[in-house]
Formats: C-alpha cells, structure tokens, sequence
C-alpha cells in the first residue's frame, strides 16, 4: 500500500509539472505580441503633455527587466530534465514584473474616465455622494461644488 500512495504522489507531482510546462508555453507565446502592446502603451504615455517624466522612466525600466527576463524563461522552458522549482522560480519573478508593470500603467490610466467639467458654465447637477470621487489623500482641502440630495445636512463643514 506504501508503494502505491508513493507511486500515486508521483503520478500527480508529474501531471502538475506538464501542465504548468504546458500553460507556461501558451502564455510565452503570446509574450511578444504582448511586450509590442506594451512598448505603445508606453510610447503612448510618453507623448502626453501632462507626462510624469519620472513616472515613464520608471514604466520603461520595468518594462526592460520583462525583456530582459524573458529569453532565460524561455530557454529554461524548453530544456529537458528541467529543475521543477528553478521554473517555478523564474516564471513567478516574471509575472511579478508584468503584474507590477500593469499596476504601473493603470495607476497612469486612473483619471481617464473623470469628467471633465469646468465651473460656471451654468452647469447644475445632483449627484448621490456615491459617485462623486474624490480622494481625500489626493484633494484634502476640496470640495465639491456639486449638490447631492443626500448631503443636505446644514451642518458646518470641517475645514
């Protein structure tokens, strides 16, 4: 019975190792396309008058160290009689760094859908507090000059 749960625990230590060979495969096939996507979106985020020139400096060093990881992933993918947690290891760290480059970028694209609404335009709405987002970290002293039907409080507000 020792010889079969140790056969069995082997059995599926090796099923678990083809399909994380095989789903690894899938994903670094699609890698160029996606790092072309991505240099764009970079280039793109580059070109924009209000650009952080810190902030594409950084997005463009880590999108280096993905192309920099990606040809030892690659290689270490298809060698046989491969190290299972040396694949392990090198695949994490490189979605790590595409999960961080993502973040980055979405951090940039974050204000893209707030309206755009200038003062005194004779424009008047009431909004539920629900959607009016501001940050108190980002806009500490701001308040919003929109009425909502329910802040009708008449209480004085906190500077």
């Amino acid at each position: 019975i020792g010889d079969f749960f140790a056969d069995a625990e082997e059995y599926w230590g090796l099923q678990s190792l083809i399909e994380m060979m095989t789903n690894l495969r899938k994903g670094l096939s699609l890698a160029n396309t996606e790092l072309t996507r991505a240099k764009q979106r970079v280039r793109t985020l580059e070109r924009r008058k209000d650009a952080d020139q810190a902030f594409v400096a950084e997005a463009k060093g880590l999108l280096a160290q993905i192309e920099e990881a990606l040809p030892p992933l690659r290689t270490l993918v298809n060698t046989k009689g491969v190290d299972l947690e040396e694949v392990k290891y090198q695949a994490e760290e490189f979605w790590r760094l595409i999960e961080e480059f993502e973040n980055l970028l979405a951090m940039a694209d974050e204000n893209v859908y707030a309206p755009k609404v200038q003062k005194g335009q004779g424009f008047d709405a009431e909004i539920p507090e629900g959607f009016i987002m501001e940050s108190p970290a980002l806009f500490p002293a701001v308040e919003s000059t929109l009425s909502s039907p329910l802040s009708t409080s008449t209480a004085p507000a906190v500077p």
